[in-house]
């Protein structure tokens, strides 16, 4: 049986010093860089985002809902059984090998499938005795192959659009650019950390006020220039109301970061906002101009650096913990100022 593992290729920078591929190089008779290089100059936390990479055979399920983890999906077994469920990296090499698997990236707080109830009958090799279902799993459309907000598979031979996809850091779904509700005229930008979607952008406004504050957090040229555009008379995009003339009078990011009050609720302040409770902020709070034009937020480097960590929103930020990089594994409580990268 041919094997059919379809990797979804998706944008993944690394980074390895020049010097560590000039010296691998140096040491092959053949000038060539194997891949097994590559992994071993690797970092710990880089080779767990690549898949979870141990060099035993051992199913994660022993490990229970891990806090990161690379994720794969079985269109084999999907096509047999009909329920959703994912696996880990080692199920996916040792149980899946001759079936039709799908790379999801890396999904949190997840717990390997591979042979429960889910599976029909099928079992895991790696590691037999396991729950007939995980009940704290959540799956989203992609582990039935559909992505975005068009629910096109990948690869997608048909779309006419630019298949690149980014995943949103919260949802952890992928999108097309164009999905991405920035308008016609938007350009991804060369360099940022992370994306949040529009659909998480307006369950979670709150984030939005970093993103309507240019020297706090300078996320896109959609925001920023929404601002400066809506003040020349065009609302035909997002922007806030009568606040934007305030925003010259904010105060600047160095007294926002040396400040022990809340950083959310200066912002407010500021935007003259009535809001009592940051973390349960709506859209329709912020006066946006077309809560339907509310656009993705592309981070810059270090944006949960600027989060606020005063002590009520370390306590929000309990319950909002989607807050997290792919990097964070040991974090013994979230809190923005503990996520390390």
């Amino acid at each position: 049986m041919v094997v059919q593992t379809e990797l979804i290729h998706f944008v993944i920078f690394f980074t390895i010093p020049f010097s560590s591929f000039s010296d691998m190089a140096s040491d092959d008779s053949d000038d060539e860089v194997r891949v097994a290089d590559i992994l071993d100059s690797m970092n710990e936390e880089m080779a767990v985002v690549m898949g979870g990479l141990e060099s035993d055979a051992v199913c994660s399920f022993t490990k229970g809902y891990m806090k990161r983890q690379a994720v794969y999906a079985c269109r084999t077994c999907l096509n047999i059984s009909t329920s959703l469920a994912g696996f880990c990296y080692q199920c996916s090499v040792n149980c899946h090998a001759e079936h039709d698997v799908v790379e999801l990236y890396t999904k949190r707080n997840f717990r390997c499938d591979c042979g429960n109830a889910k599976f029909n009958g099928f079992r895991c090799i790696l590691w037999e005795e396991k729950d007939d279902e995980n009940v704290g799993n959540q799956y989203n459309s992609n582990f039935s192959n559909k992505y975005c907000t068009c629910k096109r598979p990948y690869p997608d031979e048909d779309y006419e659009g630019c298949e690149e996809m980014i995943q949103c850091g919260i949802c952890e779904d992928w999108f097309h650019v164009e999905h991405l509700n920035m308008g016609n005229q938007f350009v991804k930008p060369e360099e940022y950390e992370e994306m949040t979607c529009f659909q998480c952008a307006r369950k979670h406004a709150f984030l939005l006020l970093y993103g309507m504050y240019a020297k706090e957090q300078p996320l896109t040229n959609m925001i920023n220039g929404a601002l400066s555009e809506c003040q020349n008379g065009n609302n035909d995009i997002l922007c806030i109301n009568e606040s934007d003339a305030k925003r010259s009078r904010l105060e600047s990011t160095s007294d926002l970061l040396s400040s022990s009050a809340c950083r959310l609720s200066s912002l407010i302040s500021d935007l003259n906002l009535n809001i009592r409770d940051t973390y349960q902020i709506q859209t329709s709070d912020l006066h946006l101009i077309d809560e339907s034009k509310t656009p993705s937020i592309f981070w810059s480097e270090g944006w949960r650096d600027r989060l606020c960590c005063c002590s009520k929103c370390k306590v929000s930020c309990i319950i909002v913990s989607f807050i997290e990089s792919i990097f964070a594994f040991d974090c013994q409580l979230y809190v923005p100022h503990c996520i390390t990268e």
